[in-house]
């Protein structure tokens, strides 16, 4: 387990809908600055706006991050730069050794508000931490499920799923440190070995601090089928913990034994009676409609008045906390064009051949996986094959300058996204054809904090593209400071997110001032919806595997393949500029993969080129929108009942090798871990993959390098002994380069360990 946990959720704020808190929680005083700073890297990379930090720990660690807070360390610096004010929005939640009692002070010292802080910090973390751990449990419409207390229900909580995460025995423990501090504990039951965890991480931390003389005794009554052998001996010593609970049931079970009420927790609930939960961790339940985090409660029934099995359902009985009862049905979703919605199909059908979109570019020092270069949206040759899209984009930005520019506009502001500068400056030469002041001041976001402040004026911020809101927050946050009672105008010719939610989310905070929402203004031509960035995207990965790999092989004795290690050299250097083409591996004939005419994702004729990172962007927009649900499909998802993985027979369908590689890139997690599913499945892919190995002479198998990467890296996986036959099947072909042989033994040689 890491010595830190890092987490981002959003809580209930004043000034605006919501905000978006990071928590750094802290386990050990000896957490090394560089690790963690990496850590924040990572998680800021994937961009949006936060509105504030915590550091969550005992004393010693928070001591430890006000260390950091204090003087100019990498970490300060870099949130410096994403928080809107760094005294106010940094804070620390400790344990009171003398009261017993969580508190929380700010870089400036206690807060006012310190009380709200806790209450909702507490809440809105572990309601994310449950949610990211996969702690509700939904049923399909087959089945239902029938809990240990008898009643039927469409869903259950599942605490121990939660705390398998990183970090997350060690944060709940944290958060109920005060029923056993100064208290005369000597036992604690939990309702299942499930969270047996919680009850001892929560004595060894209370010993280890000083609140108890010696730890508890940890016991388990096994959920309601141990109630029959309980007995609460010692009411005033022993702490009862339930995992979860939708009705109360078990706690009143609880109290006719003979446990005292007060001493009775429960970690999660989700119900429609809170009342009878008693006290409670974490509350899960929607309380208003406002609440987005908040979960629907989940209703009981009795069986002889369960809607589900009057549906014919089947119930699927539960015992304790552990229970599951068959393997999870692992749906297979194949790839069609309807999958990408009509708007984002016209979108990038237009865009695609002009040359907007690369991959692994490096931004402001972020290294994006998907790259728009709006460069080639104003470029003055008109013959070229975007000369469409070029005409429309240049019209449309005219009247967006125009309309964007009040009266008062005295500044504008360029953002970081390459070309921003180049657009600011073609808006003053725009705007300079119809006003007769002087041509507005251009300055880069930074910059623009030495200007003077001019009260009642008004800023035009132009951004090339807007996919992170980090830089655009902070300017409008200057801009409240040098311009009062002033207005903001964002333009951008492309507005990237990865949902509906995430960019309105944007635009509410940019909009944000003085008079509420929609003070300012924000206008774009297009939006995309591509994944979210995950800051360690394929190419990444790859250049990783190939060190790797390269370092096996001379630990091998073996010659380093110059494959290898020029495409090294080509991973290192693209970030650069981006990449357009040789994204992946050529043909084992030495050819670059290139698209067929017959492509249904996108039109092809022979009027434009579609490139590699083309294909790759449409692939990857059809795949998010997968992920996040298309009607008539099953969500591609992995969770502990609603798993799904990409078809293999996707690779049957679609077998242009552009679009096979781009599948394997543009996937993530587990959607091509076919080792998880049934042996058939894993048994259909290792067919395909040893027909391209085999008739590779026939030119089969144009991105077979990208699957034997993909297999290696474990991006793809099969059950062992059939990636052991593909391994085989490739050696077998004496025809096949030697690089293809080196890796062949290298998942061998991994599968042998």
């Amino acid at each position: 387990m890491k010595a830190f946990s890092i987490r981002k959720f959003e809580s209930p704020c004043r000034d605006k809908e919501a905000a978006l808190i990071i928590s750094v929680y802290l386990f050990r005083s000896d957490v090394p600055p560089n690790h963690l700073d990496s850590a924040l890297t990572e998680i800021l990379a994937k961009g949006g706006q936060f509105d504030a930090v915590h550091f969550v720990g005992m004393d010693r660690c928070i001591s430890l991050a006000k260390t950091w807070m204090a003087s100019e360390t990498s970490i300060r610096a870099r949130l410096e730069k994403v928080l809107p004010n760094l005294d106010s929005d940094v804070c620390f939640i400790s344990f009171n050794k003398e009261t017993g009692r969580h508190c929380v002070d700010s870089i400036g010292g206690e807060l006012i508000d310190a009380e709200d802080i806790l209450r909702l910090h507490q809440k809105y973390c572990l309601r994310e931490l449950f949610e990211a751990g996969n702690g509700l449990t939904r049923a399909s419409n087959e089945y239902h499920y029938v809990k240990p207390s008898k009643k039927h229900a469409g869903a259950f909580l599942r605490t121990s799923a939660v705390l398998e995460m990183n970090g997350a025995t060690n944060i709940i423990s944290f958060w109920m440190l005060p029923l056993i501090w100064k208290q005369d504990i000597r036992y604690i039951v939990v309702d299942t070995t499930g969270i047996a965890s919680i009850g001892l991480a929560l004595s060894c931390n209370a010993l280890l601090h000083g609140g108890i003389d010696s730890p508890p005794l940890v016991l388990s009554h096994e959920s309601y089928g141990g109630l029959e052998h309980l007995s609460v001996k010692n009411p005033e010593e022993t702490l009862l913990l339930i995992s979860a609970t939708t009705s109360g049931n078990l706690r009143q079970e609880l109290i006719e034994l003979g446990a005292v009420d007060k001493n009775i927790h429960t970690l999660f609930f989700l119900g429609e009676n809170r009342g009878k939960a008693g006290n409670v961790l974490c509350d899960l339940t929607k309380s208003t409609s406002k609440d987005k985090t908040g979960l629907e409660p989940i209703k009981n029934f009795d069986q002889n008045r369960c809607p589900y099995c009057a549906h014919k359902s089947y119930p699927i009985v539960l015992v304790g906390d552990q229970f599951s009862p068959e393997p999870a049905k692992v749906d297979e979703i194949e790839i069609n064009r309807p999958d990408l919605p009509l708007a984002q199909q016209a979108v990038i059908d237009k865009l695609a051949g002009t040359g907007l979109f690369k991959v692994n570019k490096n931004v402001a020092g972020r290294n994006l996986e998907y790259f728009l270069d709006t460069s080639v949206l104003f470029a003055s040759d008109s013959s070229n094959e975007g000369a469409a899209a070029q005409q429309e984009v240049q019209g449309r930005w005219k009247g967006m300058v125009t309309r964007g520019a009040p009266v008062t506009l005295n500044r504008i502001v360029h953002a970081e996204y390459p070309f921003s500068k180049e657009l600011a400056e073609s808006s003053r030469g725009i705007l300079s054809a119809y006003r007769t002041v002087e041509p507005s001041l251009i300055t880069n976001s930074r910059d623009m904090r030495a200007s003077s402040v001019t009260a009642d004026m008004s800023t035009l911020v132009v951004a090339s593209c807007i996919d992170d809101s980090q830089e655009l927050m902070g300017v409008n946050r200057d801009l409240r400071s040098l311009q009062p009672r002033g207005n903001t105008t964002y333009i951008s010719p492309i507005f990237r997110a990865a949902s509906n939610k995430e960019r309105e989310r944007i635009r509410a905070n940019l909009t944000f001032g003085e008079n509420g929402k929609a003070t300012f203004s924000l206008h774009s031509i297009y939006v995309i919806d591509l994944p979210e960035e995950t800051g360690r995207h394929s190419w990444l990965q790859e250049i990783d595997f190939l060190n790797e790999l390269l370092d096996w092989i001379d630990s091998e004795g073996r010659v380093r393949p110059l494959e290898f290690v020029a495409r090294l050299e080509r991973l290192y250097d693209a970030p650069k500029a981006g990449m357009s083409e040789k994204l992946f591996w050529p043909s084992h004939a030495g050819k670059e993969l290139e698209i067929r005419p017959d492509f249904t994702l996108l039109k092809v004729d022979g009027k434009r080129k579609l490139s590699q990172a083309d294909i790759y962007a449409v692939v990857s927009a059809v795949l998010h929108s997968l992920r996040k649900g298309v009607d008539g499909k099953p969500k591609l998802e992995y969770r502990t009942y609603a798993r799904a993985v990409l078809s293999p027979d996707n690779f049957q369908r679609l077998n242009d090798g552009v679009i096979q590689a781009s599948i394997l890139r543009a996937a993530r997690q587990y959607e091509l871990s076919y080792a998880s599913c049934d042996i058939g499945v894993s048994r259909r892919m290792k067919d395909l993959l040893a027909d391209y190995a085999n008739k590779s002479r026939e030119g089969e198998g144009e991105a077979l390098m990208e699957f034997l990467i993909a297999l290696a890296s474990s991006r793809l996986t099969l059950h062992a002994e059939h990636e052991i036959e593909v391994a085989d099947a490739v050696l077998m072909n004496s025809g096949l380069p030697n690089c293809y042989h080196e890796l062949a033994r290298f998942i061998k040689n991994r599968k042998s360990d």
